[in-house]
């Protein structure tokens, strides 16, 4: 079941994260979680790469499951960070919305696209309403991508709102992969409440059971769920029905 929190409380958790991820712009190790090129883990560029490599492969599987061409006309990006995704996604992908509540971080994939011939439309977003995301894309979706972003939602149920939206910017028949960390029954992974800044590597988790209930709920249709059990991830491949 999805938690139930007031909005007042909802609202200073939104609050919180937002300052917290709009520090990427001068605390190294914010950058780092921000998967930034050349700070921290991402030192090494094949690393950084690997990033985008392995999503996309996730991404060309779906293709393959459903018959389609990797070519994309228009997709988003839920929280692009530094770039690692949009950078791989750019050769194949017309338009490229990237979705974030860090200007500094929306600057950086930018900048990481650099010349590129895809069409980079950043949104800027107030964290306690994502829902007007879906008023600023008004093009049609192929493909909707969100990946280490959910485990740092400041709620399951801001989750849930988030999946709602990208639902609604989706072709009927379109893909999603999104991404969360998941409940393992350990203290240290479980979702928390209030403290943002100090819980934010993993503050929201889900059931994978509930999280499977909560995108059927709000329209996909599950094709595979892809399970990395180190870092308690859980990759839910999806197909708006």
């Amino acid at each position: 079941m999805i938690e139930s929190r007031n909005i007042v409380s909802n609202g200073e958790i939104a609050r919180q994260a937002a300052i917290y991820w709009g520090l990427s712009s001068g605390i190294d190790t914010i950058r780092d979680l921000s998967h930034w090129a050349g700070e921290g883990r991402w030192a090494n560029e094949e690393a950084w790469k690997a990033i985008g490599e392995l999503h996309f492969q996730i991404y060309e599987q779906m293709c393959q499951m459903t018959g389609r061409d990797v070519a994309i006309q228009s997709m988003l990006e839920w929280g692009p960070g530094g770039g690692a995704n949009a950078t791989r996604f750019a050769d194949h992908c017309q338009q490229f919305y990237g979705v974030d509540i860090s200007e500094a971080n929306l600057k950086e994939c930018g900048r990481q696209l650099g010349e590129r011939e895809v069409d980079y439309q950043s949104l800027l977003i107030d964290v306690a309403n994502p829902e007007s995301v879906g008023d600023a894309v008004t093009t049609p979706l192929d493909f909707f991508l969100c990946t280490a972003v959910y485990q740092h939602f400041p709620s399951r149920s801001y989750g849930q709102r988030v999946t709602k939206t990208a639902h609604s910017m989706l072709k009927e028949g379109a893909l999603a992969l999104i991404q969360i960390r998941y409940d393992n029954g350990k203290k240290k992974i479980g979702p928390k409440v209030g403290g943002y800044a100090k819980n934010a590597i993993h503050y929201t988790t889900y059931r994978q059971k509930e999280f499977s209930s909560l995108v059927q709920r709000a329209g996909f249709e599950i094709l595979d769920i892809l399970i990395d059990p180190e870092p308690s991830y859980a990759f839910y491949l999806l197909q708006k029905k």
